[in-house]
């Protein structure tokens, strides 16, 4: 993933991607090895993600759609799994952003509000808050 972020932020697309595909090869391998180890599942969300950003910022949106839907599957799961887990709840968070439908963004911000009342939420992370008020607005 590393590699494909440099290439990625150099401008080299088509190297990006071959280094995305070998990150979601070898994290697809680890899930199908222990399909219950969160680690391993949040990588694969992870690397979907990448791959998803890399093939939106190419054009190719309905495959960046199918990358971010997989995503999206993983992290719920992962919420369902360990609900109390709040990085899993940020993580899920972005991937309803990306996802980019008012239903998600309004469950999106539920999740946003319902951790930071928990006391839950980084700095960073309460600013999502009024970004994605002002996105729904």
């Amino acid at each position: 993933n590393k590699m494909g972020d440099l290439m990625g932020s150099q401008g080299e697309g088509e190297e990006a991607r071959q280094f995305y595909q070998k990150s979601l090869d070898i994290a697809e391998r680890l899930v199908r090895q222990e399909p219950e180890r969160a680690d391993y599942l949040r990588d694969l969300s992870v690397s979907c993600n990448k791959m998803g950003d890399l093939l939106g910022s190419l054009g190719e949106a309905e495959e960046a759609r199918q990358f971010y839907q997989k995503s999206l599957e993983i992290r719920e799961r992962l919420v369902r799994q360990e609900p109390e887990r709040a990085g899993y709840q940020t993580d899920l968070v972005v991937s309803l952003f990306r996802a980019g439908t008012r239903e998600s963004l309004e469950r999106a911000l539920g999740i946003l509000r319902r951790l930071e009342a928990e006391g839950k939420l980084s700095a960073r992370q309460s600013g999502w808050i009024e970004a994605l008020e002002q996105r729904l607005a």
